[in-house]
């Protein structure tokens, strides 16, 4: 939809959008899913994954991130593309984990690397089920950096190495979470 439009963003030391190549492979593994999916990208930063999902056929994406600056940004760039589909939400991610009663189809993690913030999120996602059944959750991390553990009953979908980037599509399994052993 907004083919080769870019997006605008000041440019902090914490923000670290996904590569491209690494987005590319990311939603070639994701498009059998992603039409008419509810999205939600946590750290959004930049909002790349978040403006791809939705350039995608997405029906609704939530981008957070606690950073003002960051979701003046955010705000701006959906105004320029119209994207009237994306939600901003400025709030610390876990935060807002913690207070919602939404459930998304595909959940994007990609918090700073060498943070304990993967399985901290990963954690409240299944203790407060906001992941849908048979949902994706995509991690990235820094290639430095152990796999994150994921809840007994999700399943890693797709897993890649690419330069300092390490990341995975894990798909959920049992739409109960009690039926799960966390093994976060």
């Amino acid at each position: 939809m907004w083919r080769h439009r870019l997006i605008r963003f000041h440019p902090t030391g914490a923000l670290r959008p996904t590569p491209d190549g690494v987005r590319e492979t990311v939603f070639n593994w994701l498009s059998p899913f992603i039409h008419g999916a509810r999205c939600l990208d946590l750290f959004a930063g930049s909002g790349a994954l978040g403006f791809e999902a939705a350039s995608r056929g997405a029906d609704a994406v939530t981008l957070v991130d606690h950073q003002h600056r960051v979701c003046h940004d955010l705000t701006r760039n959906c105004e320029a593309l119209g994207a009237d589909q994306i939600q901003i939400v400025c709030s610390d991610a876990l935060g807002y984990l913690r207070q919602i009663n939404d459930q998304f189809d595909i959940i994007f993690i990609d918090p700073p690397y060498n943070s304990l913030l993967v399985n901290q999120a990963l954690r409240v996602l299944q203790r407060q089920s906001i992941v849908a059944p048979g949902g994706l959750v995509y991690v990235e991390t820094g290639v430095h950096q152990a796999p994150p553990s994921a809840p007994g009953c999700w399943e890693i979908h797709r897993h890649k190495g690419q330069g300092e980037v390490r990341y995975q599509v894990y798909r959920t399994g049992a739409p109960n979470p009690d039926d799960c052993l966390s093994s976060l």
